[in-house]
């Protein structure tokens, strides 16, 4: 496994960043650029931002050009009131506009998977194949559990959200009760956030997106060059949808890697999913 010191080490592709104005206030979109033919369009997960996703990122970026951007309430974007998955859709379209993408590799992380497969749907033209990692995450009931302890206990909430020592004893216990082995990776990131902000994108995700929905959008994905990269045993549940997914896809790699993999195991994720896109 790649520390992240060694990561840290390794010469780094500095993104671009460039603020796309919607109407709901502003994107925060980057382009890591590398002067390749072939281009990466990605789309991270709840909770995660492009910046801490980076050491991932920039491992692509040494064969794809990448371009993503910071979904509404993370990183540098701000929080917009309509957590739809319709509406993130439409965001994802316009920063492709955005940037004048007209042909690319589609990749998407937990709650970015399930962006990426129905994204897939109005984009079948331009996109040439699609990975979706954890598309579902490891389980988005415990995930959604967790956050509506945080918004209903106001002690928690405010313990959490200001205080970044008491913030990850917090998460720390809840993730050892849920059995999650990237206890202290999601500790880390609720580290280097705007609690503020955060909170507030949270409340309206956990309330607005469609959690219920996972198997029916996964159903859907009907995309001909789709890859699955992820555990089928921790993502899904029906046997049937596991069937057709396993149908679909071009090739299925299994990941002996935490859930959140973008940032504990960069290089060797990035590594799956180039060969995956080969």
């Amino acid at each position: 496994m790649l520390l992240k010191e060694q990561v840290y080490k390794e010469e780094w592709n500095i993104p671009q960043q460039n603020m796309l104005k919607l109407y709901f206030g502003s994107i925060a979109t980057y382009k890591f650029y590398n002067q390749g033919e072939k281009s990466i369009f990605y789309i991270h997960g709840l909770s995660n931002s492009v910046q801490l996703s980076a050491p991932f990122l920039n491992q692509l970026s040494r064969q794809y050009n990448v371009y993503t951007f910071d979904l509404p309430g993370h990183g540098d974007s701000d929080i917009c009131f309509d957590y739809s998955l319709e509406y993130l859709v439409y965001i994802s379209i316009e920063v492709i506009k955005f940037y004048q993408l007209e042909s690319f590799n589609l990749i998407g992380h937990s709650i970015g998977g399930l962006i990426s497969a129905r994204l897939s749907y109005y984009l079948q033209k331009n996109i040439e194949q699609v990975v979706l990692i954890n598309p579902v995450g490891v389980s988005l009931s415990d995930v959604k559990s967790l956050g509506q302890t945080l918004m209903k206990n106001e002690k928690i909430q405010n313990a959490c959200f200001q205080y970044p020592a008491l913030s990850k004893q917090f998460i720390l216990g809840q993730m050892k009760l849920l059995n999650n082995n990237h206890a202290y990776t999601l500790a880390n990131q609720y580290l280097k956030i705007n609690y503020y902000k955060m909170k507030q994108s949270h409340k309206l995700i956990l309330q607005n997106f469609p959690f219920t929905n996972q198997q029916k959008i996964l159903l859907s994905f009907t995309h001909p060059f789709s890859i699955i990269l992820s555990k089928f045993d921790q993502i899904l549940n029906s046997q049937k949808t596991k069937e057709l997914l396993h149908k679909q896809a071009k090739s299925v790699m299994w990941l002996d890697a935490y859930h959140m993999c973008t940032i504990s195991i960069p290089k060797i994720t990035a590594g799956q999913v180039i060969y995956a896109l080969k």
